[in-house]
This record gives C-alpha cells, sequence and structure tokens, in this order.
C-alpha cells in the first residue's frame, strides 16, 4: 500500500479536518506536468488475435516508454492495463517524452502489421497533485486521463489550457479543438499538431 493510504487508513478523525488535509498536502504535494498515455485498438486487436496478444503488445509498449520517460526528467508513477501515468516537473519535458515516444513507436510500426503496431495517444494537463510511490491524485491526473484515455484519437496529443500557456515560445504548436466538461466547468481542449 501507498504512503499516502498508509496515512490516511491510520487517520482516525473528521475526515473533513483542514488540518489533516493540509497535512497531507504539506507531505504529498506538488506541482507536476501529468501525462497519460493510451494504446489503441484492444478490442479490434484482442478479438482477432487474441487477449494474450495484446499484453505482448503492451510489454513492448511499457519496455518503450519507460526509459524515455527517464531520459526527459520524469517518473513512471504507474502502469495499468494499456495505460502510463507519468509526472514531469515542467510541460516542456513532458512534450519532449511525447515527441520522441510518438517517434520511436513510428519507427516501430514502420512496415508492420496494424495488429503488429503500438498505436498510443496521450493527454496531458498541469497542476498541483498528490504525488506518493505508487498512485497520484486531483484535478490535473483527472483531466489528463480524460483526454488521453477518454478524448484523444489514436496518434492524437491533447492537451490542456495550464499546458499550452506554461509552454509558451516553446516550438510546439497546438490548435483549440473544443472543450470539455470538467467539474461543472468547461475547460479548452488543445490537440498538439506536428509542424
Amino acid at each position: 500500500m501507498s504512503r499516502l493510504f498508509d496515512r490516511l487508513c491510520a487517520f482516525g478523525g473528521d475526515r473533513e479536518d483542514p488540518d489533516f488535509a493540509a497535512e497531507l498536502w504539506d507531505a504529498f504535494g506538488v506541482e507536476r506536468t501529468v501525462v497519460v498515455v493510451d494504446m489503441a485498438g484492444f478490442t479490434i486487436t484482442s478479438r482477432e488475435k487474441g487477449v494474450v496478444y495484446y499484453l505482448t503488445l503492451i510489454q513492448e509498449m511499457r519496455a518503450l516508454t519507460a526509459p524515455l520517460v527517464e531520459a526527459c526528467e520524469g517518473a513512471v508513477v504507474k502502469f495499468e492495463a494499456d495505460n502510463l501515468f507519468a509526472v514531469f516537473p515542467h510541460p516542456r519535458l513532458a512534450m519532449s517524452f511525447v515527441v520522441a515516444m510518438m517517434d520511436e513507436a513510428a519507427c516501430r510500426n514502420a512496415g508492420r502489421e496494424r495488429s503488429q503496431q503500438i498505436r498510443l495517444c496521450a493527454g496531458l494537463d498541469h497542476g498541483m497533485i498528490l504525488l506518493d510511490d505508487h498512485d497520484f491524485f486531483g484535478d490535473a491526473v483527472n483531466l489528463a486521463s480524460k483526454l488521453g484515455e477518454d478524448l484523444a484519437r489514436t496518434g492524437e496529443v491533447l492537451v490542456s489550457e495550464t499546458v499550452c500557456d506554461q509552454l509558451g515560445n516553446e516550438p510546439y504548436t497546438f490548435r483549440e479543438v473544443g472543450s470539455h466538461g470538467f467539474y461543472g466547468t468547461t475547460t479548452p481542449v488543445f490537440r498538439w499538431e506536428r509542424t
């Protein structure tokens, strides 16, 4: 079990206690860029080739992405099914990872049948999160997950307005592609445009 959940389980008081919440944020709160990567094609590939075949593609995705996360000064929080959850100190480093990941996947996919390809999409947001050894929580995690798992199509990288704003003059092009309802508000969604 994670250190955060150890502390939560040991807490016997009022769950709305502001002192306890402040203690957790002091111990586990960090500002990070969250990246959620999802693989496309699970249902079709599993039906055509079997679930074991798809599991080998998941292992290949993990072997592809983990070293790239580290090379871009990030940290893998966890792999869950066909998803990668990672954090980076700044959106610039997260985008460096995403570009390297998409390029590496394209190289590996060249000449392969569609069922053998590692087809990826990703979502990014930036903000304060609760982060421990094996998990993370917060608005940035939730929005990055929505963007990467639910909204992004194969090959797409969707980012929040916060990520766009933080990148400023970085050499990335983003196009607003709509908005998403999030916690009762509407937030703009941007797609990375490769130039």
